[in-house]
């Protein structure tokens, strides 16, 4: 019976970080593309065999021959080299027809230096019409005609059966390959679809071999084959409805930052059986820079080579199974309770390598019932250098453990949070937040089960990592405190000076409120801005100082309504940009009913802008609040005087030229004890520097892996080819590797064309020079090439050269 065809331009290719010189392009061998019953070959430029032959009558096709073998065609269009993954697919369909044979239906193909890969289809198994199942396997070979991978298929993928079904489904064929960074290095992922049913097969592998020829190759061609002709394959009517092929260039991963356990489970993590962690009972609220895992030893991880040990966790239950279990498929994190419902934060803090722009992110994890389990997910989890934290959407976690990989993190939707409570109180944002990948310092994961019956479930990771790329990273400019508070401030409660004085109800910019620094405060001050200049609305004696236990700044006093401001002037970086500013905070007292705080900044013309206003919902316990500098609205902004301050228009304050910040606290309530405690403000950004930044060529450097000083300047050679550092910069090439020397210039001739390839860098600029003899050469520029991008990434550059002479010598002269 006639099968039904759906035409559907299929979406090559993924979803990709960077991309140089993309190019795509689809064929469905119709009328209105220029295409025209018969050969193939010579038609809309395909090159090849003629024994292909297109049908624009169905719509669109092209039939392979019934006796012939082995005829192959190829599009006009060729792939760039400077891309690094190459994709070629078709749209096809056969029908079973002989009972004897087993072998090849039909390959798709990428040819260059003069080699090709394949991937294909084959008919293993032929009785039918009228006999067994057929039996079809997924193939591909390499340019030296060795096989990567072999994997059958059922024919109930193709959609035919053993009794009267003998045409298959549209099939979509995809093979894509990606260009490894050493010589003759290759990935792949062959998959073959069904266009109705969506059933798939997809085989994929790493680390294989090509031949040099087709890896150094200058441009890429695909194509289609006949493979074998229908008596040995056993069908008919082998037919191709479209054909696609895209390239685009895929950036390496980054160095990795993390890494706990091993994918497939590393079962040499804990000895001497299963290891708690330390402390234990553990953290029910999340704390930063915690060692929360066993103790670092024989017992575990005594080989830490290459490896991230030390964890911070904190669960909805401190006790019952908090360890790293020892198991016989792997050794594995285990938080777990016997409860309806269990949350837990597992998160790595110190990096194996000092960057910061996340690239990927993988876990393998599962969660394990005694019995019942409503729900399990985990969220992978980042904090940024601005003290920001962010959720993804909940991943679905199952019963076995499973692999779950994140390659473009950027691309998820992320979420705000606050981890700085009891784990069963954390919420997290209703709306997306659109955020970078630069500046991260924390990742992990916040998983959670809900558990109907009670019975005891656990959480369990046996494998995380993380990747990531040198970026821009902000610090702190300014800070008062520490997380979790620091008790070494005062030796006994400190007061404010001024306290009592109608000073302290106006704010005086270059004045001093904090106490004298000494041995009474803040003794140890490296790194820290112990100066305050402190304005409130309540100028009794007692109701503003530095408090001794906790160690914070305290203002409070039975009055139904406190105001205050408070501003660091001292700052232990110069900044050249504010990017967040944070604080921990705590209300308390029966009179104090809410709390509301606003960040404040002063520029250098002396305008003070204050932000939104920021609720201190939690009452009796230190919460954190968090700004992004460029996230939050802002106001103008009236210091106190006379104990009044002033909110104006909205504003666009530029982060630049800061050079005073704060925040401003409001707390009330019915006129009871009323307090508000600060033990922590920190503001962070970008400090200004005396070394001018890191070049692109620079940072190109050190992520090829050249030593500082030793083989990382522009004319250094490190790998002895043609080029030196600079030159493989420019050209997209590798200084490590003496077979990979980028995209070289291209002379189409016949074009009067010639065609350089240059990196994304404005300080880059090409000159083309011709002489008309090598003898006594006059070189003279025709052309210039001056790269305005400065993105990283190759772009092509056409100059037209003049080619009705006699003789014409080129060369390229990069600057």
């Amino acid at each position: 019976m006639k099968k039904s065809r759906k035409r559907t331009t299929f979406a090559m290719g993924a979803c990709l970080m960077l991309a140089v010189s993309a190019q795509a392009a689809t064929y469905e061998f119709t009328s209105g593309e220029g295409f025209t019953n018969g050969a193939l070959a010579g038609q809309a430029g395909w090159s090849g065999d003629n024994e292909n032959t297109v049908n624009t009558n169905d719509g669109g096709s092209v039939l392979f021959p019934a006796a012939a073998a082995w005829r192959s065609n190829y599009a006009a269009d060729s792939f760039d080299s400077a891309n690094n993954r190459f994709t070629a697919a078709a749209d096809l369909s056969w029908v079973e027809a002989a009972t004897n044979g087993g072998n090849d239906v039909a390959s798709i193909q990428i040819q260059g230096g003069g080699n090709s890969i394949r991937g294909y289809i084959t008919r293993v198994q032929k009785k039918n019409p009228e006999g067994h199942s057929v039996l079809y396997a997924l193939n591909i070979k390499n340019s030296l005609d060795q096989a990567w991978e072999y994997e059958n298929v059922s024919q109930s993928v193709f959609g035919v059966n053993d009794v009267d079904d003998f045409e298959t489904d549209p099939m979509h064929l995809s093979m894509t390959l990606e260009r490894g960074a050493s010589s003759n290095e290759w990935a792949y992922t062959l998959s073959v679809s069904n266009r109705v049913s969506g059933d798939t097969v997809e085989v994929s592998g790493v680390d294989k071999t090509s031949s040099s020829n087709f890896y150094a190759a200058a441009s890429y061609v695909a194509g289609i084959n006949s493979s074998r002709d229908d008596s040995t394959s056993g069908c008919s009517n082998r037919m191709v409805h479209a054909f696609y092929f895209d390239a685009t260039y895929v950036a390496p991963p980054g160095p990795t930052i993390v890494r706990w356990g091993t994918a497939g489970g590393d079962v040499n993590i804990v000895t001497n059986g299963t290891q708690d962690f330390v402390p234990y009972p553990a953290y029910t609220a999340y704390g930063d820079n915690r060692e929360c895992n066993p103790i670092i030893g024989t017992n575990y991880y005594a080989d830490a080579t290459d490896r991230s040990p030390v964890f911070n966790h904190a669960g909805s239950n401190g006790s019952n199974t908090k360890s790293v279990t020892e198991d016989g498929s792997g050794d594995f994190i285990a938080s777990a309770k016997n409860q309806l419902a269990y949350r837990k934060i597992v998160t790595w803090e110190n990096f194996l390598v000092d960057n910061h722009t996340l690239d990927s992110l993988a876990v393998e994890t599962r969660r394990s019932a005694n019995k019942g389990d409503d729900y399990s997910y985990f969220r992978w989890i980042i904090k940024k250098g601005t003290g920001e934290w962010f959720a993804s959407a909940e991943v679905p976690t199952t019963a076995g453990f499973a692999l779950y990989e994140e390659n473009d993190p950027a691309a998820i939707s992320w979420y705000s949070f606050n981890p700085y409570q009891q784990i069963d109180n954390v919420t997290f944002a209703s709306n997306s937040t659109a955020i970078t990948m630069d500046d991260v310092f924390v990742v992990g994961t916040f998983s959670s089960f809900t558990n109907s019956d009670g019975g005891y479930c656990a959480l369990q990771t046996r494998y995380f990592e993380a990747t990531a790329n040198p970026g821009q990273v902000s610090e702190t400019l300014l800070q008062w405190g520490d997380t979790g508070g620091d008790t070494n401030l005062v030796s006994a409660t400190q007061q404010f000076v001024d306290r009592g004085t109608s000073d302290i109800e106006n704010y005086t910019g270059g004045t001093t409120s904090t106490p004298p620094i000494g041995v009474d405060y803040y003794p140890d001050n490296t790194d820290r801005s112990p100066v305050i200049n402190a304005a409130v609305n309540l100028k009794w004696a007692n109701t503003i100082g530095i408090g001794d236990g906790d160690d914070s700044i305290y203002y409070a006093h039975n009055n139904a309504n406190l105001e205050g401001m408070f501003v660091w002037e001292d700052w232990t970086q110069d900044p050249a940009e504010v990017v967040a500013l944070s604080m921990e905070i705590k209300r308390s007292g029966t009179g104090n009913s809410n709390t509301v705080v606003r960040f404040l900044v002063e520029n250098n013309v002396g305008d003070w802008f204050a932000s939104e206003p920021l609720e201190v919902t939690t009452k009796d316990a230190y919460t954190s609040v968090v700004g992004n500098a460029g996230g939050m609205t802002w106001f103008e902004f009236t210091p106190m005087n006379s104990k009044v301050v002033g909110f104006g228009a909205v504003a666009s304050p530029a982060m630049t030229n800061i050079v005073s910040a704060g925040y401003y606290v409001q707390a009330q309530g019915p006129g009871a004890w009323n307090a508000v405690n600060t033990r922590l403000f920190r503001v962070s950004g970008y400090a200004e520097s005396t070394e001018p930044p890191a070049s692109s060529y620079e940072i190109w450097a050190a992520l090829k892996g050249l030593t500082p000083g030793v083989n990382d300047g522009k004319a250094d050679h490190a790998d002895s080819d043609t080029l030196n550092n600079w030159g493989e910069y420019v050209f997209g090439g590798d200084p490590l590797d003496g077979g990979n020397i980028g995209s070289q210039p291209v002379l189409g001739a016949g074009a009067g064309e010639y065609v350089c390839y240059l990196i994304g860098d404005d300080a880059v600029r090409a000159v083309v020079k011709a002489t008309d003899n090598l003898t006594m050469p006059n070189w003279q520029p025709i052309a210039t090439n001056d790269v305005s991008a400065t993105d990283g990434v190759l772009g092509a550059y056409t100059n037209a050269v003049d080619t009705s002479g006699g003789k014409l010598f080129l060369k390229l002269e990069v600057e």
